[in-house]
């Protein structure tokens, strides 16, 4: 099954509407990939709106794979654990 993908760009914040309505339209399909190549800043809302995004894909039994992602927000994603709900790669 291939994966719904989805790159964001720039910040993924608290005041950013676009990125948040872009990854909650992705609650939509089963499987999806978010790059994290071009996200250069990432708030507690924002790792707040992956993590969610991830339940929702597992409770579908689905998953979300994320990709790209810069060491900064790679430590950020260690500390909360994030590799126990999603694809880390």
């Amino acid at each position: 099954m291939n994966f719904k993908k989805l790159k964001i760009e720039g910040s993924l914040v608290f005041n950013d509407p676009v990125s948040k309505q872009m990854i909650r339209d992705c609650a939509k399909h089963k499987r999806v990939e978010l790059d994290l190549k071009d996200v250069v800043c990432m708030d507690s809302i924002g790792v707040d709106l992956i993590v969610k995004l991830a339940n929702e894909l597992r409770k579908k039994n689905g998953n979300l794979r994320i990709v790209n992602i810069r060491p900064e927000l790679k430590s950020v994603f260690d500390m909360v654990g994030i590799d126990y709900i999603a694809e880390v790669m």
